[in-house]
């Protein structure tokens, strides 16, 4: 006889989400989230699994559901779970200010007629969809200006950026083999910031608002592995 599949428990449920996200299956993840916290309303440490989801939706850009979700969590007596709300409230109205920004400046691309001009501006473009989570948008935005110019200074730095939006978006050989190109080449500071990618597995989950604004603002060493690892998700 056929055995049924069993069901998956509810618990099973959490770090079944968190492998989801792991893997940069977003929606999966929240599906698995919202699945948990129908069947567990009153779980204790409901409020950061709350949080969680918000943060999925967050990268989702399902900004008015995560905020809904979030302002429960608000009214909770823990003082971490309204903290983590708070600054994921925050971070929502960043990122919808810069998701009207990117707009804007996707129009405005379409009238540069500088190739030198052009390929900073979709470098610009996709370190601004990096930030917003838009891993697709980011290396379709890299990429073009990689092939503006393959040899130039922001070549390289497209070069570097597309790897770690790769990197991000669970696509880890696709990562390293950009990575390890890179840092063959002669010394530069995306030299060594492209071998610590390699080095460093704790980075493939990490901060996209860190690298980005590592080129934007020209800050010449990357995050350090304890800066990773004291980054809590909701301030990624």
């Amino acid at each position: 006889a056929t055995q049924k599949p069993q069901p998956i428990s509810r618990y099973d449920l959490i770090a079944q989400a968190k492998d989801f996200e792991k893997k940069g299956l977003l929606e999966s993840a929240r599906d698995s989230y919202e699945s948990f916290i129908r069947l567990n309303k009153n779980a204790e440490g409901i409020g950061l699994i709350k949080t969680r989801l918000a943060f999925a939706q967050t990268k989702l850009a399902q900004y008015e559901a995560a905020r809904e979700l979030l302002q429960e969590v608000k009214s909770s007596s823990n003082m971490t779970e309204v903290r983590i709300a708070e600054n994921l409230l925050t971070q929502i109205q960043t990122l919808e200010k810069l998701s009207k920004d990117r707009l804007a400046f996707t129009k405005k691309i379409a009238t540069i007629q500088n190739p030198v001009e052009l390929q900073k501006a979709y470098l610009d473009l996709g370190l601004m969809s990096m930030e917003l989570y838009d891993l697709k948008g980011s290396q379709k935005a890299l990429k073009k200006a990689i092939d503006l110019d393959p040899k130039s200074e922001m070549a390289q730095k497209a070069r570097f950026n597309l790897g770690f939006a790769y990197k991000l978006d669970a696509q880890i050989q696709e990562s390293e083999n950009i990575f390890s190109a890179i840092s063959q080449n002669e010394a530069s500071d995306v030299q060594l910031a492209s071998a610590m990618q390699l080095a460093d597995p704790t980075t493939s989950s990490g901060c996209p608002r860190a690298w980005a604004y590592k080129y934007r603002f020209g800050i010449k060493a990357p995050p350090s592995k304890a800066m990773l690892e004291g980054t809590a998700f909701h301030e990624m």
